[in-house]
This record gives structure tokens, C-alpha cells and sequence, in this order.
């Protein structure tokens, strides 16, 4: 555990050890982003598959429509999204999902489940459940997950985890956009993310 985290009465530290624990021990793992598929979903569920990726575990990134955003196409793995299901997975993690409805399909009742997201219409509908409503975005509530765990911060996580803070909080002014926001982001530039080329790819490709 970083020694620096700090923690909210809104976070439930020991969901975020046991999904880690849940993620370390499966063999292969659904991340499943929304139906209309916005910026926080993807690249919240893209930064969990490069993590997953540098640390060798098998996953596919699900969404059941074949029509992504494509002005996040620069965020690394975007083009790994499937609308193929896999055959067999032991986990599932859904990112910025507010109920399983969201989802766009049935999950397997026996599945187990890491829900993690920021909206207060969740109900807690994972096995593992980070959910914190206080928070601009499902990618700020992730960034807690890895930073609690002590998990490395590349540049293309950090990369995906600033476009999602970015886009929910409309480009840092909705008011659950705090102090602690700021110093997030601020740690997320450190690791890597180049905030002018992030908004040069999000709002100024358009002709």
C-alpha cells in the first residue's frame, strides 16, 4: 500500500485489495464498458487493459456495439475493443457502468464481478464494488484503486486515466471536481500524460 494515499470516508480500502486480489488470480478477464460509449468508460477500461497487459493477464475490453468514439483512437489498446464475446472468463470488471443494464447483455449470474464506477444510481451490484459518487469520474475512482494498491503508473495508463477525469468533469469545472482532483491529474502528468496533446486529440481534431 502507497504510505501516501489518503483516504475519504466515501472509499472502501478493502475493496480495492480484493479486487486486486480477485484480478491476480484469475485467468482471463472481461472488462466490460457501456451501451453509447463515452470517454470515462473507455479509457477507464483501456487503462485496466494496459495494466493488465504489462502484467501478462489474458482480458478482452467489451463493448456490445461496434461504434466507438473515435477521438479516443490515440489511447494505447483502443483498437483491441471487441464487440466479440470471449468463450470463457473467470472475472468480470465493468468501468463507469451505473446499473447492469448498462451493460447491454445478461452476465452470468455465478460470474464474479468487480463494479467499478462514480454514479449514485449504483446499487453495489458486484461481487467487489469501488464505487464513490463523490468523485468527477469513474477514471478518478480507478486512479484510487491503483494507488492504493501501490501499482505502477505508466504513461499509457496515466494517459488513459486523465482522458477520462478530463471529459466527466468537462474539462475540470463540475463542482465534484476538488483539490484532490487537481492533485491526481497533477500526478498523472508526472507519469506521463501530456495534457496539450490530450485536448488536441479530444476537441481540436474537427475540421
Amino acid at each position: 500500500m502507497k504510505k501516501d494515499f489518503i483516504t475519504d470516508h466515501d472509499v472502501d480500502t478493502s475493496s480495492l485489495v480484493k479486487a486486486l486480489d480477485l484480478i491476480e488470480n484469475s485467468r482471463y478477464i472481461l472488462i466490460i464498458t457501456h451501451v453509447n460509449p463515452d470517454a470515462d468508460t473507455i479509457s477507464s477500461a483501456l487503462a485496466l487493459s494496459n495494466f493488465l497487459f504489462e502484467n501478462k493477464i489474458k482480458h478482452k475490453v467489451f463493448n456490445i456495439s461496434s461504434d466507438l468514439p473515435q477521438n479516443l483512437d490515440f489511447i494505447n489498446r483502443f483498437s483491441k475493443i471487441t464487440n466479440q464475446m470471449p468463450k470463457e472468463f473467470d472475472l468480470a470488471i465493468c468501468v463507469d457502468c451505473g446499473s447492469i443494464e448498462r451493460f447491454g447483455f445478461e452476465l452470468e449470474a455465478d460470474t464474479p464481478l468487480i463494479n467499478i464506477d462514480h454514479h449514485k444510481s449504483n446499487n453495489d451490484f458486484g461481487t467487489v464494488n469501488i464505487v464513490n459518487y463523490h468523485k468527477s469520474s469513474t477514471a478518478e475512482v480507478l486512479y484510487d484503486f491503483f494507488k492504493y494498491n501501490g501499482l505502477y503508473i505508466t504513461k499509457d495508463i496515466a494517459t488513459a486515466l486523465y482522458v477520462g477525469i478530463y471529459d466527466d468533469s468537462l474539462g475540470f469545472t463540475i463542482s465534484r471536481c476538488d483539490e484532490d482532483t487537481f492533485e491526481k491529474v497533477n500526478f498523472l502528468v508526472k507519469c506521463g500524460a501530456d495534457p496539450a496533446l490530450i485536448a488536441d486529440k479530444l476537441i481540436r481534431r474537427d475540421s
